[in-house]
């Protein structure tokens, strides 16, 4: 009768020590996924500013759209153009 007590007790202690262990490692998991998720979310967006910023460099080594850049913002022009800029109105 001793042994059975004595067997039930350790079964109890060694089930609970196991279940404390699968829950911690559980709230692990899902922490690590939480995070897994959040740099998911972040390369993506990292990527799409990558895709952004090469979209640009190949717009700055062309020299048409420098040209109309240059145009636009600065007011230069090429010899013998003239460049006629807009007023902005507003209607208030």
């Amino acid at each position: 009768m001793r042994r059975l007590v004595a067997f039930g007790i350790v079964l109890t202690v060694i089930v609970g020590f196991l279940t404390s262990i699968i829950s911690s490692k559980s709230d692990q998991i899902d922490s690590k996924l939480t995070q897994k998720e959040h740099l998911e979310k972040k390369l993506r967006a990292s990527q799409e500013d990558e895709k952004a910023l090469k979209h640009n460099i190949r717009l700055l080594h062309d020299k048409d759209y420098i040209g109309d850049i240059a145009r636009r913002d600065f007011l230069l022009s090429k010899k013998g153009e003239i460049i006629f800029s807009k007023l902005d109105i507003d209607s208030h």
